[in-house]
């Protein structure tokens, strides 16, 4: 490889070319690969969350049995759950793509 070649290495991508340091251990499409997964992994989470927070508010408000003071602590934790959510996502959304 000549001096230049060992400074650093070219990657073409449609249109534009980006530089990269040949030291680096990370591919440039496995960072791309990460941010994806991550935000699937998010996503999920985030889905999986408000159904049980949601399944559990009705549940509570639904069936009479269940509303003793015990599960009334668990649905205030449940509607707090659910308050903060979108604005989570979207926070952690912003930092994956800075």
């Amino acid at each position: 490889m000549s001096l230049n070649q060992k400074e650093s290495l070219r990657i073409s991508t449609g249109n534009t070319t980006e530089k990269y340091s040949e030291t680096s251990n990370i591919h440039p499409y496995e960072d791309l690969a990460f941010k994806y997964f991550s935000i699937s992994v998010l996503c999920l989470e985030a889905a999986v969350g408000a159904f049980l927070n949601i399944l559990t508010i009705t549940s509570i408000l639904k069936f009479r049995k269940l509303q003793i003071p015990s599960n009334m602590l668990i649905l205030s934790l449940s509607v707090s759950d659910c308050i903060p959510l979108p604005i989570r996502v979207i926070t952690i959304l912003l930092e994956i793509y800075r």
